[in-house]
């Protein structure tokens, strides 16, 4: 090889290098899909992690609880020409979003599971995909891909465990680096005061183990979200979480390692 060509390769390896280095150097840019009872509180640990964090939600005027330096932006992962300009430059996104059940009454019109859960994460991961999002993390249910129509969420909300199950199954087959957390019952219920992250010891595990129901507080979920976040050991697995006193308060970090990938 001449030495014009090896000076021209040197050159393109310090070019790319430090572009690399560029794109390292700085805070991480982390996009939270909803900002609601779970998006806010993953908004507020990410922000304290150290994150850019933006949100993005249908209406930025309802938007309350967030901490300062919070971007708040519009969105509609129904829509996705609306995902474009909000995901531009994230390096991570992390959906909360699902379709807002309201036992015995009829779904608004575009926001029933069929058109958020399944279709609206179907978008919300190309347009990831478009956008050269490193991971998405995607906020999912205990139980999700039971198609039986009795199971209590579906006979309550639409078949919503069903259509949370093809919203998984179409980010597994994106491309898109991912990790998909499946909460149980999300604290506090009605009438409950606020919990925070860190208080109860957490049980992380495969979603192919079938351990029975279980509850957890919101900003613990968004805890492990968080978590997730450019860790190797928690690419390309869908895991379980609930509550379990009788684990170590922070055992659910090294959980990961032994979940297998999906």
């Amino acid at each position: 090889m001449s030495h014009h060509k090896l000076f021209a390769l040197f050159l393109v390896s310090a070019t790319l290098l430090g572009c690399a280095t560029t794109r390292d150097a700085g805070p991480k840019t982390a996009v939270v899909i909803g900002g609601g009872q779970s998006g806010a509180p993953l908004a507020r640990i990410l922000k304290s992690q150290g994150y850019e964090v933006r949100v993005m939600v249908r209406d930025p005027s309802r938007v309350k609880g967030l901490p300062d330096g919070v971007q708040v932006v519009a969105g509609d992962v129904t829509n996705a020409a609306s995902l474009a300009a909000g995901l531009k430059g994230a390096d991570y996104v992390l959906s909360t979003i699902g379709a807002n059940c309201v036992p015995r009454k009829p779904f608004a019109e575009g926001g029933s599971p069929a058109d958020v859960d399944y279709r609206g994460i179907e978008k919300l991961a190309a347009a990831s995909k478009a956008a050269g999002v490193r991971q998405l993390v995607l906020m999912s249910s205990l139980g999700a891909g039971d198609a039986d129509p009795k199971a209590a969420l579906n006979a309550m909300c639409g078949m919503v465990l069903e259509w949370k199950g093809r919203g998984e199954a179409s980010l597994r087959a994106s491309g898109v680096p991912y990790t998909i957390v499946r909460p149980g019952g999300l604290k506090p219920f009605p009438g409950q005061p606020e919990c925070s992250e860190g208080k109860e010891p957490l049980a992380l595990y495969s979603a192919k183990e079938s351990r029975g129901p279980g509850t957890v507080c919101r900003a613990d979920v968004g805890l492990v979200m968080a978590g997730a976040l450019g860790n190797p050991a928690a690419l390309g697995k869908t895991v379980n979480l609930t509550a379990d006193k009788q684990l170590p308060l922070e055992g659910w970090r090294a959980a990961w390692a032994a979940i297998p990938r999906d």
